[in-house]
């Protein structure tokens, strides 16, 4: 039992980190898993991303799109940390016969994760169960895990004034004032 109270202490300071989220503003990359595609991600709030994914599955002709939200809480630093979130997806299949474009279908995703920026390479692995709510297939729930390589496009935007930027007082107008004799 005492393990697991001074246990507690460290849980928690590794699951609330900094304030920081991630390291980066923009990424791009590739998906890896059953379902291959591209990615990209942007920072929408300081601990908040969009996700837009296409992907083409290997194992049938079946393509979707996602667009994602997460929230994003770092691990000790801001370049490790864990997301989950949810969004929609819609998919559709190009077999040609009546039955496989029975299959195409749209509904709701959630996703849950982990991802390690090193340099300008982000990489994350997540667990992406969908419920397709607007299929006529008989499947209505499946789920998928996948592997992200991206390369970070734009940095985290620096909040630090340039030196070469004049101060606010230097942009005021002067007023001159009439000396008297």
């Amino acid at each position: 039992m005492k393990t697991i109270q001074s246990g507690l202490p460290l849980l928690l300071l590794l699951w609330t980190g900094s304030i920081h989220a991630q390291a980066y503003f923009t990424a791009g990359g590739i998906r890896m898993g059953p379902s291959w595609g591209i990615t990209v991600q942007q920072r929408i709030l300081e601990r908040v991303t969009g996700e837009f994914v296409l992907s083409q599955s290997l194992a049938n002709k079946e393509s979707s799109i996602y667009l994602m939200g997460k929230l994003h809480n770092s691990l000790v630093t801001k370049h490790a940390n864990l997301f989950v979130g949810g969004g929609i997806h819609r998919s559709w299949n190009r077999a040609a016969t009546e039955e496989k474009k029975r299959m195409d279908g749209g509904g709701m995703a959630a996703v849950v994760g982990a991802e390690l920026t090193i340099g300008k390479v982000n990489i994350s692995w997540d667990y992406r169960p969908r419920l397709d709510l607007t299929s006529g297939a008989t499947r209505f729930f499946s789920a998928e895990s996948a592997l992200y390589i991206r390369y970070i496009l734009i940095k985290k935007l620096s909040k630090k004034k340039s030196k070469n930027r004049p101060s606010r007082q230097d942009t005021r107008p002067s007023k001159k004032r009439k000396r008297r004799n």
